[in-house]
């Protein structure tokens, strides 16, 4: 191609997408300027090509796309940790955005050379600040190489963050239940009267489970659990939507034979219960 140069004394050559395809890697550059008498000045110049440049890969955060409490606490630094692949090298830049757009400071680290991976961590204190300890998270990576290339585009990926075990009922919540556990009735649980029988146990032993409220709303739905601790044995129910109650403040947990009879006979044989929301996160034994 012919340049002119300007009247500063400078010129510039462009080339085009398809030619930078094509001259990937390192040229050499030869130009030449022909003066006003005809004589001709000739240079050469090594200059290396670089716009191949793939964009950067994320991993499935939390394996699952949920992030609970108990994900966050099974890290020594209780912390969550975000990784992916990328150009040996090149920086990885990662953007957060949380509810309502809440934002918190990006993230840069460099690709690691040999293996071509990367990888973050955010605190429990980061997953706070973005979701108020629960919502949705959103991350932006973008990759940027030595000569200065940026990926063009920018991968993104969203979780789901929930940090709440859920709540316990309050006493007056647990008043129903209590009567049906310790009241004996035809309307009770077969153990009311705090003995279990080989009848008894055969049939199964119902268990009022109180389940407490937030506005008016049960704070369990489908796909969380309630695990009744029977001793040393534990026995999980993971509800459906026809196990929520509609006109009660408990439900009615049958605890099996093989679960009575694995805990053996006791004269004082302790009964709790967990509750579990779909995320994993647990409370205290009630």
């Amino acid at each position: 191609p012919v340049v002119t140069i300007d009247a500063n004394g400078s010129w510039q050559l462009t080339l085009t997408p398809q030619q930078m395809v094509n001259w990937q890697g390192q040229q050499t550059l030869r130009y030449w300027a022909i003066r006003v008498d005809q004589s001709t000045l000739i240079k050469e110049m090594t200059l290396v090509i670089d716009s191949n440049f793939p964009s950067p890969t994320v991993d499935q955060v939390g394996e699952d796309g949920n992030i609970s409490l108990a994900d966050v606490m099974a890290s020594s630094d209780e912390t969550v940790k975000i990784s992916g692949t990328g150009q040996a090298f090149a920086t990885v830049t990662v953007s957060f955005k949380g509810n309502a757009n809440v934002s918190i400071p990006s993230k840069d680290v460099v690709v690691d050379t040999n293996t071509k991976n990367w990888s973050i961590t955010l605190t429990k204190a980061e997953l706070t600040q973005l979701t108020n300890q629960s919502g949705k998270v959103t991350l932006s990576v973008v990759q940027t190489d030595n000569n200065s290339n940026r990926t063009s585009v920018v991968v993104n990926q969203s979780f789901d963050v929930d940090l709440l075990a859920p709540a316990l009922p309050t006493l007056a919540e647990q008043a129903d239940a209590k009567g049906f556990n310790t009241t004996p009735g035809p309307q009770s649980s077969s153990a009311a009267d705090g003995t279990v029988s080989d009848t008894d146990a055969k049939a199964g032993v119902e268990i009022a489970v109180p389940i407490a409220k937030v506005n008016g709303s049960f704070v369990l739905t489908s796909g969380d659990s309630i695990t009744i601790v029977w001793g040393d044995q534990t026995y999980t129910k993971v509800l459906t939507l026809a196990d929520i109650p509609t006109n009660k403040n408990f439900l009615v947990v049958r605890v099996p034979l093989d679960t009575i009879a694995k805990a053996g006979s006791s004269n004082q044989l302790t009964v709790s219960v967990i509750y579990s929301d779909k995320s994993g996160n647990r409370s205290a034994p009630l």
